[in-house]
């Protein structure tokens, strides 16, 4: 009962051929699940909704509304990703909707290799589960990602080497480190003045890069990039302390609205360079309290 077919039904020139009840897709899969002789229909019509459309009445029926996309049959269940959390996958009961199981990921599912009732779902950064759908929990121990390429030259564009930047103040010392495979994620790594590390935090998990980032006074602060936010971390334990995003200056007429773009720690005080959210100006430079973050002069 595995996986027949994948058809990428968007944009299909026959879909006044298929039955009303099904509508548009953006694929399906074509499984037998209850074992009556006609395949079901998997497939989803909207980017989070997952559905099943009996394969001899046509009815219709909503089995997820947390759908990713990424989606097979396992037996007579069905096997998705998460929408929201896309480090998870969840093996689904098509008739009722009720998830079955729930299973944690090192990374964004790549695809899915199934053998009867077992599907090994193979993550980005190379690491594996094995699920068993009569069970429904894990075939063994998962499988930790393949080791590391061998250090490349920073001149090749095929570089895949994790990256680590470390800055030291007084007797902290802060190390960025990014995922090599998968997700190029990347972590806060803190540690003491003879190299123990005492405390790690994930800081940049869709891996999109930091602004900017600097360390002073036992805090390590950083921009990330996807959101403009400003967090500052514990740089003996890597605890999140504060964050703030929208930095507001008064001004006659308008909201005041800027968005941190670039850091420096220096003389007790955070240096901060700011964008504009709306409206055609120019930068703005504030001066914050490293302790909570508040604004203490724009200038």
């Amino acid at each position: 009962m595995g996986l027949v077919s994948l058809v990428a039904a968007a944009g299909c020139s026959k879909v006044d051929q298929d039955p009303p009840s099904l509508g548009a897709m953006y694929g399906f899969v074509l499984a037998d699940l209850d074992g009556d002789g006609a395949p079901e229909v998997i497939g989803k019509p909207f980017p989070e909704q997952l559905v099943v459309v009996d394969g001899k009445t046509f009815a219709r029926r909503v089995v997820s509304r947390d759908a990713g996309g990424r989606y097979a049959a396992v037996g007579k269940l069905v096997i998705v990703d998460g929408y929201n959390d896309k480090r998870s996958v969840m093996l689904v009961d098509p008739k009722s909707g009720a998830v079955a199981g729930r299973f944690s990921l090192s990374d964004k599912v790549e695809g899915y290799d199934i053998a009867g009732a077992r599907v090994t779902v193979r993550a980005i950064d190379g690491a594996s589960i094995t699920i068993d759908a009569n069970t429904r929990a894990l075939a063994g121990q998962p499988v930790p990602k393949t080791p590391a390429p061998p250090p490349c030259a920073r001149a090749e564009a095929t570089c895949t080497e994790g990256e680590e930047t470390t800055l030291a103040s007084g007797r902290h010392k802060v190390t960025l480190v990014v995922k090599a495979r998968g997700t190029r994620e990347g972590t806060f790594v803190c540690k003491d003045a003879s190299g123990r590390e005492t405390g790690r935090a994930l800081v940049d998990g869709e891996g999109r890069g930091l602004a900017s980032w600097d360390l002073a006074g036992g805090r390590v602060f950083a921009i990330l990039r996807n959101s403009g936010e400003l967090v500052a971390y514990d740089a003996t334990t890597c605890a999140r302390a504060w964050s703030v995003k929208d930095l507001t200056r008064p001004e006659i007429g308008r909201d005041g609205l800027f968005h941190p773009e670039s850091v420096s720690a220096a003389r007790g005080r955070l240096w901060v360079t700011c964008a504009p959210a709306r409206g055609n100006r120019g930068s703005r430079f504030a001066v914050l309290d490293p302790s909570t973050g508040a604004v203490v002069s724009w200038l």
